[in-house]
């Protein structure tokens, strides 16, 4: 603590004040002094970052998981959609292209409350430098390779992704983990293709007939929480959604994203791995929920042990 706070009276007395917003987006990072201890203490707009009760990722333990029989099942349209695929420095992010495609929209069955609609907005992906960490979200102490995330907007209140960033019940974000396999998903495949076009900051790629829905895994069960976007500022507007199984990346696509660099080719910079923010607190003042029954599911292990892969990541290491 005695150290951020010598960096955060440095920064303060040598340019805090004096960066433009442009500045500031160039400046952060996700590790050293631009990393997300720092985000919210030397930027007033990005305050809530340090400050805030709802922020994300957190870790998710599943003894302290609310079952929630009536949450309704996810549903996303099937169609498939044009985009662009883009190194920003910060991230590789797929962005719905402004054309004159059908937009997808990600809502829940739900009879009896049919809720929000969201329409589809972009990809984000996080990795790591080795197997055993890159994921934001992890599982009961437990990280992965990487992690896909699906952001929506609520276009039932807002215009736009940008208005709904920062307003009340203002954005969805599924949340899909990594682990390796023989047989990546086919989507996430498509998508990683092009990385080898995309390694300098600025540039970017089409991609064709990519579809959402097919880059989940097979599974309605998941947990849900209220939080936070995972960069500056933090806003704490966003319904995540973390589906309970993974999809699978292979071992040449991880060494391909880990040769992304975050600056342009001609000062290619540092290596974008590693790319994620470092865990929030659970809280008590927060309830997340799961449509597992968790009771249920170990009645099942013990009648039929198969039926229990269902229901949880299989990972060597651990399970629910």
């Amino acid at each position: 603590m005695k150290l951020i706070a010598l960096v955060y009276i440095f920064l303060q007395q040598s340019f805090v004040g004096r960066l433009s917003a442009s500045d500031w987006d160039d400046w952060w990072g996700y590790h050293g002094i631009s990393g997300s201890e720092f985000w919210g203490l030397y930027n007033p707009e990005w305050e809530i970052c340090s400050k805030g009760r709802y922020q994300s990722p957190v870790d998710i333990d599943p003894k302290k998981l609310l079952y929630d029989p009536n949450l309704p099942l996810l549903h996303i349209d099937k169609h498939r959609i044009s985009g662009n695929f883009a190194n920003n420095g910060h991230g590789i992010i797929f962005s719905a292209a402004n054309t004159t495609d059908v937009p997808v929209n990600i809502t829940f069955i739900d009879s009896h409350n049919p809720g929000y609609v969201y329409r589809f907005e972009e990809i984000h992906l996080h990795w790591g430098s080795s197997e055993k960490q890159g994921s934001e979200h992890f599982v009961r102490g437990q990280s992965f390779p990487g992690e896909v995330q699906i952001f929506a907007y609520n276009s039932l209140l807002y215009r736009n992704f940008s208005q709904a960033a920062s307003a009340p019940y203002g954005l969805l974000a599924i949340s899909i983990l990594w682990q390796i396999g023989d047989n990546p998903n086919s989507e996430l495949s498509h998508l990683l293709s092009k990385v080898e076009h995309i390694r300098y900051k600025g540039s970017w790629q089409n991609v064709q007939q990519l579809s959402i829905r097919e880059l989940l895994p097979d599974t309605d069960a998941y947990v849900t929480y209220a939080g936070s976007l995972t960069q500056p500022g933090c806003h704490e507007t966003v319904q995540w959604i973390v589906l309970n199984k993974p999809i699978y990346i292979s071992k040449q696509q991880l060494y391909a994203l880990r040769k992304i660099r975050r600056g342009e080719k001609e000062f290619p910079g540092t290596l974008m791995e590693n790319n994620y923010r470092a865990l929030k607190p659970f809280g008590s003042h927060r309830i997340f929920r799961t449509n597992i029954d968790f009771s249920y599911v170990t009645k099942s292990e013990r009648a039929c042990p198969s039926m229990y892969k269902e229901f949880v990541y299989q990972a060597k290491e651990w399970s629910v």
